[in-house]
C-alpha cells in the first residue's frame, strides 16, 4: 500500500475513533434502564427524572420498565425510547427477561425507596454497569444504594426520584414539575367533547379515588356542586364506573354539570389540561394538574407521611386536610372547600 492509498484509510479510522470518544465523553451513548411498576400517579411523578437525565445526556437512550396499568401515561412521551411492560404471566415474562438480558445498560435504575421483590430479580438479571436501588442490608445487589422510606420522609415524591437520579450520577434539581403528553388522539377527543357540549371555561370535579376511605359522602359533592352552580359555573365530572350513580345525581342539580366519559388516563389528561381548576381528592389527577400547572384544590387524609410526598406541585394550589385519619376524607367538610373557592374568586 502506497502513502496515497494509506492516508484516507488512516485519517477515516482516526475520524471514526474521535467520533466514538466524544461520544462517549458527552454522554451520547448513554443508555438508561428505570423501573416503576407502582400507581398512575407514581408514574407521573416520576417523569421529572427523565428531564433531569435529558438536561446532563440530551442524546442518552432510557427506556422504561412498567406495569400494565401506569404504563399509558408516558406512552407518548418524548424522552422515552422504549417500554417493556412488565407482565407476571410466564410465557411474557421469559421474553421480557430475554428483552433486558440482550441490552447492556450504563445504568439500572429502580428510585422506589422500599424492598421490591420485581426490582431485585430484574436488577439480578440486568447486565447494567451500574445498578441503582433500596435494598437490604443482606443483599449485594445494587452498586449504589438511595435512602429508605424513613430518611426520605420530609421529601416530595419528585424529590425522592431526583435524589436517587443524583445518586445514579446526574445533576441534582430542586424541583421539577411533572411533564405529561395526551397525544393528539386524546387532545381531539376533548376538543369534540367541549365543543359539542358548547363548554369554554370550566371547573373539574373528580369523584374517584384510589379508595373507599379517600372518597367524601355525597352530600360534599351535592354541596360543593350547589354553591358552584349558584354562580354559574360550568362543571365537568371526572369519575370512574362505580361513581356513575353519583355523577348522574350531581347532573340533576345544574344544566351546567356534566358527566365526560374518558377511554384512558391520557383522555383525563387532556381535559385537565385545560381546565380553570380541578378539585379532587389525593389521587392521580392532581399530579396531573401540577404537569400543566392547572390549580388545585387537593383533598388529604390525615397521614404526613402520604401528605409530604404527594403534595400538589401546582403553583396555586390549596389542601384540606380531615383531621380524624380513622374515617378517611368520610366526614370531611364542603364549607372548607366553599370557603377556598370564595377565597380564588369563585
Amino acid at each position: 500500500m502506497d502513502e496515497a492509498e494509506f492516508q484516507p484509510h488512516f485519517f477515516y479510522y482516526l475520524s471514526i475513533i474521535h467520533i466514538f470518544v466524544f461520544c462517549i465523553y458527552f454522554g451520547l451513548l448513554m443508555n438508561v434502564l428505570i423501573t416503576q411498576l407502582g400507581c398512575i400517579g407514581d408514574m407521573i411523578l416520576l417523569t421529572p427524572l427523565f428531564a433531569q437525565i435529558k438536561n446532563d445526556y440530551p442524546d442518552a437512550s432510557i427506556d422504561l420498565i412498567a406495569s400494565k396499568t401506569n404504563h399509558h401515561v408516558i406512552d407518548n412521551h418524548p424522552f422515552i425510547n422504549r417500554i417493556f411492560i412488565f407482565d407476571k404471566s410466564p410465557s411474557k415474562l421469559l421474553i421480557f427477561f430475554f428483552e433486558i438480558r440482550k441490552i447492556r445498560y450504563d445504568i439500572y435504575l429502580d428510585p422506589k425507596d422500599h424492598i421490591s421483590t420485581e426490582s431485585r430479580i430484574i436488577a439480578k438479571l440486568s447486565r447494567a454497569d451500574k445498578k441503582v436501588g433500596f435494598q437490604k442490608d443482606s443483599d449485594n445487589i445494587f452498586s449504589d444504594l438511595i435512602p429508605s422510606d424513613k430518611d426520605n420522609f420530609f421529601r416530595h415524591s419528585v424529590h425522592r426520584n431526583l435524589n436517587a437520579g443524583k445518586i445514579a450520577g446526574f445533576t441534582y434539581n430542586n424541583l421539577i414539575k411533572p411533564q405529561l403528553f395526551p397525544g393528539n388522539d386524546s387532545n381531539n377527543y376533548v376538543s369534540y367533547f367541549l365543543k359539542s357540549s358548547e363548554i369554554s371555561d370550566f371547573i373539574i370535579i373528580n369523584l374517584s379515588a384510589g379508595g373507599p376511605h379517600r372518597i367524601p359522602e355525597t352530600h360534599f359533592w351535592i354541596e360543593i356542586v350547589k354553591y358552584l352552580s349558584k354562580k354559574n359555573k360550568q362543571i365537568i365530572l371526572s369519575f370512574v364506573e362505580s361513581e356513575t350513580e353519583i355523577a348522574t345525581e350531581l347532573t340533576l342539580i345544574s344544566d351546567n354539570v356534566i358527566k365526560f366519559k374518558s377511554r384512558s388516563i391520557n383522555d383525563v389528561s387532556a381535559l385537565v389540561s385545560r381546565a380553570d381548576l380541578l378539585i379532587s381528592p389525593d389521587t392521580s389527577l392532581i399530579h396531573i394538574a401540577s404537569a400543566f400547572d392547572i390549580p388545585v384544590i387537593g383533598l388529604y387524609e390525615d397521614k404526613q407521611a402520604n401528605i409530604n410526598k404527594f403534595l400538589p406541585l401546582s403553583s396555586n394550589n390549596h389542601i384540606i386536610i380531615n383531621s380524624n385519619h380513622e374515617i378517611g376524607l368520610k366526614e370531611i367538610n364542603a364549607e372548607s372547600v366553599i370557603n377556598i373557592l370564595r377565597k380564588i374568586g369563585y
